[in-house]
């Protein structure tokens, strides 16, 4: 872990998440976001919301969005 992140952490008073790149947040956006506007939109499913996080490459337990204390089926 970046020593930055440490810092902020403490700073902040906050639990360490997980750190990830820049490239894989704009990957994420895109994979979350490209077709908001489109006509036919409609929210994502927990199954395709976990779809596109792993597309994303954020495939740690971390962001698993479903199992023990995650959300029920529904959509995001």
């Amino acid at each position: 872990m970046p020593q930055d992140v440490h810092d902020w952490t403490v700073r902040h008073r906050l639990p360490l998440g997980e750190v990830v790149s820049l490239a894989q947040t704009a990957a994420l956006a895109h994979g979350w976001y490209g077709r908001h506007a489109d006509p036919d939109w409609r929210k994502w499913t927990v199954a395709e919301a976990q779809e596109i996080l792993e597309g994303a490459g954020f495939r740690s337990e971390f962001f698993r969005l479903t199992g023990q204390n995650r959300a029920p089926e529904g959509t995001f």
